[in-house]
């Protein structure tokens, strides 16, 4: 299922507001869905964090990408951060939303190890694994 069956389509202007990142380009842009660079698909949002994927990026047909501020990439709409690749993970959040019933605490994919600390109002998405000695606290939602 994709964000697009799921009715989320976002113009690229409220995901910028939405994480306080710089846009230039076209803010109207409507993004269904994320993609990596080599997806190139039309409609979706991606991102580069090194210059040596500026060409591709240009010539793909992906409309908007986030990137760094020093690496804009022409003729494309962009959001500037220093870490894409963590900004793209917050964004996934909203094309992604946590497919179980609210009363399932841990998805039956997720793993976690026994040392681990897990405080009881912790929600376990599908497939996360939680690791040796590591503590989880309150609220957290993985």
């Amino acid at each position: 299922m994709t964000s697009e069956d799921l009715g989320m389509v976002y113009r690229l202007r409220e995901i910028a507001g939405q994480f306080g990142l710089e846009l230039t380009g076209d803010g109207d842009i409507e993004i269904h869905s994320l993609c990596g660079l080599s997806d190139n698909q039309t409609g979706c949002l991606s991102y580069i964090s090194h210059k040596r994927y500026k060409r591709e990026a240009v010539a793909s047909d992906i409309p908007a990408f986030v990137t760094t501020p020093e690496n804009p990439i022409d003729g494309k709409a962009c959001l500037f951060h220093e870490q894409p690749e963590y900004v793209m993970a917050l964004i996934a959040a909203r094309f992604a939303p946590i497919q179980y019933a609210q009363g399932d605490r841990v998805h039956a994919t997720a793993v976690i190890h026994e040392t681990a600390s897990v405080h009881a109002s912790v929600e376990v998405g599908p497939n996360v694994v939680v690791g040796g000695d590591c503590e989880i606290g309150k609220g957290t939602r993985l």
